[in-house]
């Protein structure tokens, strides 16, 4: 149809709208309505599908942002929030407080979090605890104080994560107070108490470490023992024998074998601190015979005498 007829048609259909529009009989209505579905597809459904897509995706990460909190947020939580959000913002704060940016962004809060801690006493005791490995990861000394008031606590938990603080924290200023709950009436605590004092390091503990080795908690006189190597004592050697006998500890039914290889690994490191031929001997048929890989090359490294910059582990 020319450019002319197409406009003499239009005219005539304004003129009257009851005359039906002529038809091209060369076009095929079944291709030109599936160009149009095309067309429409094309310019409307596959962009605006794209636009939500985009959006939602935007939404999407817009709230995972504004859910982000960081450790002052959980701090305030703490002070602020409710009975039920405080412990649950405490143990937030404690998982975060491994990172080393959330270490930096809180070492200004020390003060806030010994606040927070010391006037959670009467609160759930669960905001004490994770506040105390919060304290803990953070390393600062000027927690000490308050941690050492914790040891007293009626609470055993509260005690036992205030020793592992301490210990993390590794200030001398504790030993004296640790070394009156080597005898705490929980075995828990006791164990976290040896511990401690090894991770210190301060041989004014070495007597009380060495009445430790017969504590009825097998835990507790290993732990002992793994802390007087650290102290360079080898009083504990029966101990680490005994930690490092893969038939021995196959024995005890109560221990599993993650629990197993944990007391090997902390026994070898703490063997390479204090050479003796028994313990040699038991360290050269590890690294050449058991079938833990990591604990071979931990055995090597001990044979090497190479574990004293190594942070032990609890066994």
């Amino acid at each position: 149809m020319s450019t002319e007829e197409t406009k003499n048609e239009a005219d005539e259909l304004a003129k009257n709208p009851s005359i039906e529009p002529e038809i091209d009989s060369d076009v095929d209505l079944e291709d030109e309505d599936l160009n149009f579905g095309r067309t429409v597809l094309q310019f409307f459904v596959i962009p605006a599908f794209v636009v939500a897509l985009c959006v939602g995706v935007f939404f999407f990460f817009a709230w995972l942002v504004s859910d982000e909190k960081t450790g002052v947020d959980y701090l305030n939580e703490i002070r602020a929030g409710s009975a039920n959000r405080r412990w649950q913002a405490a143990f937030e704060l404690s998982k975060i407080m491994t990172m080393d940016s959330e270490k930096k962004r809180m070492e200004g809060l020390v003060p806030e979090m010994i606040s927070a801690f010391e006037s959670a006493s009467d609160d759930d005791e669960r905001v004490r605890h994770y506040l105390a490995l919060s304290l803990g990861h953070l390393g600062d000394a000027d927690a000490t104080p308050a941690l050492m008031v914790a040891l007293n606590d009626s609470d055993p938990s509260t005690r036992l994560y205030s020793a592992w603080a301490l210990g993390s924290i590794g200030d001398a200023r504790a030993v004296s107070t640790l070394i009156e709950h080597v005898d705490d009436n929980d075995a828990g605590v006791r164990k976290m108490v040896v511990y401690a004092l090894g991770a210190i390091g301060d041989p004014v503990a070495t007597p009380r470490l060495t009445v430790a080795l017969l504590d009825p908690d097998r835990d507790v006189s290993w732990n002992a023992a793994v802390a007087l190597a650290q102290l360079g004592s080898a009083a504990g050697e029966d101990q680490l024998l005994q930690m490092l006998d893969q038939e021995f500890l196959d024995g005890i039914a109560a221990m599993n074998e993650a629990q197993k290889l944990l007391a090997t690994e902390s026994a070898l490191r703490a063997a390479s601190l204090v050479r003796s031929d028994a313990l040699r001997a038991k360290i050269e048929a590890i690294a050449r015979d058991h079938p833990n890989l990591t604990l071979r090359e931990i055995a090597l490294s001990a044979l090497q005498g190479d574990q004293k910059s190594e942070k032990m582990p609890q066994p």
